[in-house]
This record gives C-alpha cells, structure tokens and sequence, in this order.
C-alpha cells in the first residue's frame, strides 16, 4: 500500500507492527498489488489491512473506528489555472495512483474522468512537474512531505480540498483477531503518542 517511506518504512508496515506490538502478535507483512487486497483480506491470505473504507473496499469484512485522517487534495500546476469546479476537469488527464477510487470525481465526470495511473505519490508528482499532466489527486499528509523534501520547487496553485475522511482498519472474516482487540490497540496507540510520532515519519497517502 502507498505510503511515504523515506524517513521510515511506510504508513502501513509502520502501523501494522505498532498494533501487532499493543495486541501481543508478531507480524507478517505481505506487499499486494491494491486490486488484490480484497480478495486476500477475504479468503484469510492476510487478517488486517489499514487506510481503507468500506466503499472502497467490499466484502464481508469487520471495520474498525475511524481514526485514520485522509484528505484528497486536487493539485494544478501554475501553467494553468486551478478549476472553479471540477466539472471543468472533463476530459482532461489527471494524475490518479493506481487501485485507488475517486467516488466525487467518478460522480461528477462519470466516463470523462480520465485517469492518469502511477503506482506512488512520488511518481505522481514527478509526472506533474514534468508536463505529463496539469492536475493530480494527493494526499494532504504526502503532499506537505513531498514539497517540503522531494520537490520543494514544485509550481503549484493553491491545493483544492476533494474530500476529508476518516479512514479505518479491515479485519478478514477469518482473522482470530477480535474487533473488540483492535478496537482496544487503536486507542492506545492513540493515547500513548506513538500513533502520532508514527504519523510524523510516516505520512499516509
């Protein structure tokens, strides 16, 4: 899953062992292509996937609290303006990472929403300052760290909020993990600061 590994190993590895830790579990990491996370959270293949919610994930899976903070931002760069609606993206390439969905931007384009697909937020970027495309959907949390590191140049209008969710862990049908036992990890996580400094190294999307 996308995360921003420089400083650490990425928000979903990093957030798998920390609960592993609190819940008393070693942990298995498996790296999945995004259009394979269901069908392995659902056959077993894998107990916990974090970062997801359940319109965006279907299947018969228990979901935890919300407490995972992600805002999608429509980016521009300043060779052209910043849309007034985003109706006005119709037709027009937009940088997209791969295996995600945009349900505002799937509603309101339906099939004038052209994708543009990397697989990191990283290339996304790169591809945007290089002219493959005037517009991408990022991740507040990766924007701020990409522009601060990575691309501190990058030309840019003011970012456009898309939408703001709190995003929640998948438990597999078959996980021997109870809901209740996540519920618990999570909020100690929560309240012992290492949710934060997790955040901090380790910006989500």
């Amino acid at each position: 899953a996308e995360g921003v590994p420089p400083q650490g190993e990425g928000f979903q590895p990093a957030l798998g062992r920390l609960l592993a830790d609190r819940l008393g579990y070693a942990p298995v990491l498996l790296s999945l292509p995004r259009k394979r996370l269901a069908k392995a959270l659902e056959s077993g293949e894998g107990d916990l996937l974090c970062g997801y919610m359940p319109d965006w994930l279907p299947g018969p899976f228990r979901w935890s609290q919300g407490f995972i903070d992600v805002s999608d931002l429509l980016v521009s760069t300043t060779r052209t303006r910043a849309p007034a609606q985003l109706h006005q993206l119709a037709g027009k390439p937009v940088g997209t990472l791969s295996g995600y969905r945009y349900p505002l931007l799937e509603q309101q384009l339906g099939r004038h929403f052209v994708r543009s697909d990397s697989t990191s937020v990283k290339t996304s970027l790169q591809r945007l300052l290089a002219g493959r495309y005037d517009y991408a959907v990022v991740g507040e949390a990766a924007l701020r760290y990409y522009l601060q590191h990575d691309f501190p140049r990058l030309p840019l209008n003011p970012p456009q909020v898309i939408q703001r969710v709190q995003a929640r862990c998948a438990l597999s049908p078959q996980a021997p993990l109870q809901l209740a036992e996540l519920e618990q990890a999570i909020e100690r996580i929560q309240r012992d600061g290492s949710y934060a400094a997790l955040l901090a190294a380790n910006p989500w999307h």
